[in-house]
């Protein structure tokens, strides 16, 4: 087994390790999820209806608790739906939860790409065909969308800004 090999079984192990501890975790930090939140931002003006119908009594309702999660992580989150200030309502233990939560999920999330990447090098270093090896041309296309959406994401924050007028640059 060559190193790359071992490091990317490795990161893969890590994130299925952090899938396995934080299915738990969301199911208790959503049962657990302050009221005052909910009460206060669940509601039409923050969510559009089909939102709120669908993350609300079913298998998507962890959703609705990641979604409110990281707008007490990270208030910039919420700024757009109007719920930045959701922290002041979460106690101090549950921001810290939240915080916890998402940070760890922003950092394990890419493992999973890294590591079917090293198992794609892995595999055109050893010239063989192993049956991962399509999941390359699956992180081009992942890689694309991402290159797309942070184009969208700079182009909306420079609007925001009052930098660009209908596509032109001042």
């Amino acid at each position: 087994m060559s190193l790359v090999m071992l490091i990317s079984s490795a990161m893969l192990i890590a994130f299925l390790a952090w899938v396995l501890a934080s299915i738990p975790a969301l199911i208790v930090l959503h049962v657990l999820m302050p009221r005052a939140v909910l009460d206060r931002y669940w509601k039409e003006p923050h969510f559009r209806p089909f939102e709120l119908g669908l993350f609300s009594r079913n298998l998507f309702a962890p959703m609705r608790t990641v979604m409110l999660m990281g707008a007490i992580a990270f208030p910039n989150l919420g700024r757009k739906r109007g719920i930045s200030q959701a922290r002041l309502l979460a106690p101090g233990w549950y921001r810290f939860c939240a915080k916890a939560f998402t940070v760890g999920t922003m950092v394990m999330t890419p493992l999973l790409f890294l590591s079917l990447i090293g198992f794609n090098v892995d595999a055109w270093m050893t010239r063989e065909d192993p049956p991962w090896a399509d999941t390359f041309w699956l992180l081009v296309a992942l890689g694309c969308f991402g290159g797309v959406g942070l184009y969208q994401w700079n182009l909306r924050r420079q609007r925001d800004k009052g930098r660009v007028t209908q596509g032109r640059r001042r």
